[in-house]
């Protein structure tokens, strides 16, 4: 199979940095890609509960939709929409796997006082809304930040951060008070 040249770039590029794709939801190997429904899927969240992948029918597209298929919910697992292109779906994944491989970082739950503040103090990314693939009908995943912080708005139910020192995570959980995981105080 003629694979579409951004996803010959993107194999070529993490090839030499897989530690970019393994900290959550791994992207295969070459060898490990499989054909499902006519979608070549080339992710899959920790716990085999997702698939990402783009359609075979589409070959003459240098950088292809990108498709989400969740198990997380009972009955039928669709295809659907993720992200409108190959290359965006690797920045995603690059962003999401440093969010969730970094020792300094934290999670919460999030609420409605919570996303006000976290909409008046960071500012919104400019990165397209995608479905968050636990809840894949639900309310999008988000990005926000400045120079300090990365934060993902995770449908509106989960927020993560990521922050380059302490300090800076130390002002995102003064900033938005709650019941940060790992959180001493």
């Amino acid at each position: 199979m003629v694979l579409p040249p951004a996803v010959r770039d993107a194999y070529t590029l993490f090839g030499q940095r897989r530690d970019l794709t393994r900290v959550q939801d791994r992207l295969l190997g070459l060898d490990e890609l499989c054909l499902d429904e006519g979608v070549l899927v080339f992710r899959v969240e920790n716990q085999s509960v997702a698939e990402w992948g783009i359609r075979v029918c589409d070959p003459h597209l240098d950088d292809p939709p990108v498709l989400l298929r969740s198990f997380a919910q009972p009955g039928p697992a669709p295809w659907r929409p993720f992200l409108g292109r190959f290359s965006l779906a690797c920045v995603e994944m690059v962003l999401s796997e440093t969010m969730l491989g970094n020792d300094i970082c934290d999670n919460r739950e999030l609420d409605d006082t919570t996303l006000t503040a976290l909409v008046r103090n960071f500012t919104r990314l400019s990165f397209p809304d995608y479905p968050l693939w636990p809840e894949p009908d639900g309310r999008p995943v988000r990005w926000f930040g400045d120079n300090r912080v990365l934060l993902r708005d995770d449908g509106g139910l989960w927020l993560w951060v990521h922050a380059r020192t302490m300090e800076a995570l130390d002002r995102v959980r003064a900033l938005l008070p709650g019941d940060w995981i790992l959180s001493e105080g």
